[in-house]
This record gives C-alpha cells, sequence and structure tokens, in this order.
C-alpha cells in the first residue's frame, strides 16, 4: 500500500476540517458576542425599570404617608392597604387587587400610579422572559448547527474511509493475481528448462 498517496486523499478532508471548525469558532464566538450584547442591554433596561421603579414607589409612599397623617381615620385604613400594596409591588407581587382600593381623590391618583408600576413589571417579567425564551432559541440552534456540521464532517469521514478500504481492497484483489500470475509463469519457466 502506498500510504502516501493514501494521506493524500485525506488533505482535502483536512482542510475541510479546518475550514469548518473555523466556521464553528465563528459561529461559537457570533453567539457568545451576540448574547452577551443582549444580556448586557436586557440588564441595563432590568436595572432602568428597577430604579424608576424604586424612585417612584418611595415617592408614592410619601404621598401616602403625608395623606394620611393629613387626612387620619378611614383615609389612613386606606393609606394602610395602599402602602401594603406599593410593599407588595416593590417586592415584585402583582397579584394584588388594586381595584379594591379605588378613590375619588388623591389616593386614587396613587392607585392608577400603582396599576400603572404593576404593569410595568408584569411587562419586566415578560421582557425577561422573552430574553430568556430567545437565549434558549439561539443555543439550541447553536447546538443544532454544531450537530450538523459534526455530522456531515463523520459522513464525509465515513465515506473516505470507505473508498480508501475500497481502494485497499482493490489493491489486495490485484496483488494477489499478479502474484498468482507470477507463481504460473515461474512455473511455466520451470517446466520449459
Amino acid at each position: 500500500i502506498d500510504f502516501a498517496s493514501a494521506g493524500s486523499f485525506l488533505a482535502p478532508f483536512q482542510d475541510n476540517f479546518t475550514r469548518t471548525a473555523r466556521t464553528i469558532d465563528q459561529l461559537v464566538a457570533s453567539a457568545r458576542s451576540d448574547s452577551r450584547l443582549r444580556a448586557e442591554g436586557a440588564a441595563i433596561a432590568a436595572h432602568k425599570v428597577v430604579a424608576l421603579f424604586t424612585a417612584t414607589t418611595i415617592a408614592a409612599v410619601i404621598v401616602v404617608a403625608l395623606a394620611a397623617w393629613g387626612v387620619g381615620g378611614n383615609t389612613g385604613r386606606s393609606v394602610g392597604r395602599i402602602a401594603q400594596a406599593t410593599l407588595a409591588l416593590s417586592k415584585g407581587d402583582t397579584r394584588g387587587d388594586l381595584a379594591a382600593l379605588a378613590r375619588r381623590d388623591e389616593l386614587g391618583a396613587i392607585v392608577d400610579s400603582l396599576v400603572v408600576f404593576r404593569e410595568h413589571i408584569v411587562e419586566r417579567a415578560q421582557f425577561q422572559q422573552k430574553q430568556d425564551e430567545m437565549r434558549a432559541r439561539a443555543e439550541a440552534e447553536k447546538r443544532a448547527a454544531l450537530a450538523q456540521v459534526v455530522e456531515a464532517f463523520r459522513a464525509s469521514v465515513h465515506k473516505v474511509v470507505e473508498q480508501v478500504a475500497d481502494t485497499a481492497r482493490a489493491l489486495h484483489a490485484s496483488s494477489r493475481i499478479m502474484v498468482d500470475a507470477v507463481a504460473l509463469s515461474a512455473e511455466r519457466q520451470a517446466r520449459s528448462w
């Protein structure tokens, strides 16, 4: 067997492997960069929402406290319920019934603000969920693409191995024929002497 010739069969596959590995590296780097940029953008947006929510919550608590002090009595109980709803919202609990807190005075405006804050919390959670889904989908797509590349490479290597094996079998059969021909020729020559 001529190993130099057999080795030359592998050169195109080595080039293909090198290109495939480079493509995989580029895909992985691109996915990492994209994920990092998206994560940074989501983190910045989340921090802004938290800061806005915190500032607004603090402002709402101050307003609620002043109203309770000024009005007292029935308004005091309303303020307590609003404060509980605000605290629940600040902890991310959006299940509270804000409609039960509705009023026609200044406290009603605060409750309306809490409704808006609750909507922002829900939207932020939905946004985060979408980001997580996109990240998971991108990872799944990356894994699928990598699996396809690996499978294609495996199939091409398998094909080359089969071709090399077929060539080796053919060479073996040819060498067997040549050995038999040489033996027959030697036998005839020995008889003719």
